[in-house]
C-alpha cells in the first residue's frame, strides 16, 4: 500500500501538472503530446486517456487513505498529503465516471467504517479550506457544467450496446475478426435505427471490454 501511496503521488501530481501546463513535472513528454492517445486537455497522465487515469487515481485514493490512518506521525503526514491531492487529480480528468466512482467508493467505506468516518470529514473539511476560494480562479466552471449535463456519450454508448448485441446474436462464437468492428456495424445500427427511435449517428468501437 506504501508503495500503491507513491504511485498515487506521481500520477496526482502529473495530473494536476498536466492541467496547468507545468510541463518541468510531467513524465514522460509523450503526456503533452497531443497527437498520442485520446482527449487531450484533460488530465490523461500516463495512460494517455483521462478515464482509465481517473479510475486508477480514485482506487489509490482507497489504499492511500487506509496508510493515511494506519501509520504514526510523522509518516501519516506524507499520506495525508497523497489524500488532498488524488480528489483534485481524480477531478481534473473531467471524467464522470472517474468521479462518481471515486466519490460512491468513499461514501461505501463511510457507511461501513466507523473508524474511517471521522478521517473522511476531516480530509473534506481540510479539502474544502483549501479548495472552495481557489476554485473559481483555477476550475473552468462552464467546462465542469458542461460533462456533467452533456448526455450525448451517453446515448453513444446505449447505441453501441445495442449494436453490440444484435452483432454478438448473429455471429455468438466466432466474432467478425480482430479490428472489423466499424466495418460491419453500420449495417447493424441501420437495422436498429428501423426499429426504434435511435437518432444518433453510430460512433467508433469505444468499449473494448465488450
Amino acid at each position: 500500500f506504501a508503495f500503491f501511496s507513491i504511485v498515487a503521488l506521481y500520477l496526482s501530481i502529473t495530473s494536476i501538472a498536466e492541467y496547468f501546463r507545468i510541463t518541468g513535472l510531467i513524465f514522460p513528454k509523450d503526456i503533452m503530446n497531443p497527437g498520442m492517445g485520446i482527449l487531450f486537455g484533460r488530465s490523461r497522465g500516463p495512460f494517455l486517456q483521462p478515464g482509465v487515469n481517473g479510475a486508477v487515481l480514485g482506487m489509490l485514493a482507497i489504499t492511500n487513505l487506509y496508510m493515511a490512518i494506519n501509520t504514526k506521525f510523522p509518516n501519516r503526514i506524507f499520506f495525508i498529503i497523497i489524500a488532498l491531492l488524488v480528489p483534485v487529480a481524480v477531478f481534473f480528468t473531467y471524467t464522470r465516471s472517474a468521479w462518481l466512482g471515486t466519490v460512491v467508493s468513499f461514501i461505501i467505506i463511510f457507511f461501513m467504517n466507523r473508524n474511517f468516518r471521522k478521517y473522511i470529514w476531516f480530509l473534506f473539511l481540510l479539502g474544502a479550506v483549501f479548495m472552495i476560494p481557489l476554485g473559481s480562479k483555477i476550475v473552468n466552471v462552464e467546462k465542469v457544467f458542461s460533462r456533467s449535463h452533456d448526455m450525448n456519450p451517453i446515448d453513444d454508448r446505449r447505441n453501441l450496446y445495442r449494436t453490440y448485441i444484435l452483432m454478438i446474436e448473429d455471429r455468438p462464437f466466432l466474432g467478425f475478426g480482430f479490428k472489423n468492428f466499424d466495418s460491419f456495424s453500420r449495417e447493424y445500427f441501420k437495422n436498429l435505427t428501423s426499429k426504434s427511435r435511435v437518432t444518433m449517428e453510430i460512433p467508433t468501437i469505444h468499449d473494448t471490454f465488450m
